[in-house]
């Protein structure tokens, strides 16, 4: 009767172990789901932020490399622009330099002609002989002994010597 109490007992042993058994397993299998589906949905979120990450950097520099093109296409028109309207600047004024430089230069050999024109007349020879005696400076700056500046105007007057100085023209 002892025996057979406890063979009883162990007899039930089995069962309880593999109930336990099943138990811990259906229990053990819902953690695990339940940590695979949390991990699953960690790697999701981790995904989906580096995707975000490397998305952002592709589009910066993207836009960088846009950027710079338009940049370098800015400079260059705005050098061209400026090359431009200096090449315009530099022709208009060249031209009216040398048409200024032109009129100038055909008013001074107008002037030329005329002076050599007056230079072959009677008056303009009697002057050129003036000139060569060295009298013409002195009629001009009226430094002659007998000879007085007033107002602008050179006068005669009697020298301490007595005498009237004058110009030799001939």
């Amino acid at each position: 009767m002892a025996l057979q109490h406890y063979q009883t007992q162990y007899e039930t042993i089995p069962a309880a172990i593999s109930q336990a058994a099943s138990d811990m397993l259906k229990d053990l299998k819902s953690a695990a789901d339940a940590t695979m589906q949390a991990s699953a949905g960690a790697a999701k979120a981790d995904l989906a932020e580096a995707v975000a990450n490397a998305a952002q950097k592709v589009a910066v520099n993207t836009s960088r490399k846009q950027m710079w093109k338009w940049a370098a296409g800015c400079i260059a028109v705005a050098f061209l622009s400026f090359g431009l309207f200096g090449t315009f600047v530099y022709s208009k004024t060249y031209t009216a330099g040398v048409n200024s430089g032109y009129g100038l230069g055909y008013n001074e050999a107008k002037d030329e002609k005329a002076a050599a024109a007056w230079a072959n007349t009677p008056q303009g020879r009697l002057a050129y002989r003036f000139a060569q005696t060295g009298s013409l400076d002195s009629l001009v700056k009226c430094d002659r002994p007998g000879w007085t500046e007033k107002k602008g105007v050179c006068f005669p007057y009697q020298a301490s010597d007595g005498n009237i100085y004058g110009w030799n023209i001939r």
